[in-house]
């Protein structure tokens, strides 16, 4: 659920259908792919959710919280990363992801 999360802190989004964010932009993508990138984040969401209401035993689900309490720390942890990446990008052409070009320099504030 911290992962859906970190999403929605790190790229640009607007509120959509019943109020729940969408992202507009993330990861280079192009407009035409954010509907579907969109629905995998849901998704992730929803198998998250579940597996924490059907597998997990009552008395462990406090771990939970734990893991979203650890939010902060995987956001720094991605934007350092987004860092990493962009500057791989200048250093290693040849290796860099190419999505990476199209990620304008407000994204992954």
């Amino acid at each position: 659920m911290a992962g859906v999360a970190v999403h929605f802190l790190l790229w640009p989004s607007q509120p959509g259908q019943c109020g729940l964010p969408v992202l507009i932009e993330a990861e280079g993508l192009s407009p035409w792919q954010m509907p579907s990138y969109n629905a995998m984040l849901r998704a992730w969401a929803v198998a998250a959710s579940g597996s924490l209401v059907v597998e997990v035993p009552r008395g462990s689900r406090r771990w939970a919280f734990v893991g979203l309490a650890l939010l902060p720390a995987f956001v720094l942890s991605a934007r350092h990363h987004f860092s990493w990446v962009k500057e791989q990008a200048v250093t290693n052409p040849r290796w860099w992801n190419r999505g990476i070009s199209l990620m304008s320099t407000e994204s992954a504030r």
